[in-house]
């Protein structure tokens, strides 16, 4: 008759005495689709299930924030040069480590931990990013298309759970 709390997580980290707190940081390099997708973090969680045959269902939530940018040619651009250019994304100044707890679901981040992100590639000029959910300040953005360089800052930005 005893209920238990199941809890869930990818990916998945063995630590042989059941952690309810799990210290997790995103990839620096998240320009492939394999470090992009072990960025993100997921977690299900079923509460005061009770011994079953049956299968306990879980549904699992995201944990993580992303940043997606989509970028658009001006017109200093000819014909089919931005098109055909190579493209590179990087973010910089941004929380990418932290301590996520099993139990509750909540990340807590190190807000001093920051680091300089390669945004993964998607279709139509989309670039992609997972980082912690916390305020950050001075967020840069470096742009590299066909070897030119751009940049900006942004001067605060909150991250939330996606």
């Amino acid at each position: 008759n005893t209920a238990y709390n199941i809890y869930a997580y990818y990916p998945y980290a063995n630590q042989a005495d059941g952690p309810k707190e799990v210290l997790y940081s995103v990839n620096e390099d998240q320009s492939t689709s394999k470090d992009y997708y072990k960025s993100d973090f997921l977690r299900a969680y079923a509460e005061s299930v009770k011994k079953t045959s049956k299968p306990v269902e879980l549904t699992f939530n995201h944990l993580m924030s992303k940043i997606l940018l989509t970028i658009t040619p001006d017109d200093t651009f000819e014909g089919d040069e931005f098109d055909n250019a190579t493209k590179v994304v990087k973010i910089g100044n941004v929380p990418y480590t932290g301590i996520i707890n099993l139990a509750d679901g909540t990340v807590t981040g190190k807000e001093t931990n920051t680091k300089t992100i390669t945004a993964s590639a998607g279709e139509d000029n989309t670039f992609s990013a997972i980082v912690f959910p916390l305020n950050a300040t001075d967020v840069k953005f470096s742009i590299e298309i066909g070897g030119k360089s751009y940049s900006a800052t942004l001067p605060s930005a909150s991250f939330t759970i996606m």
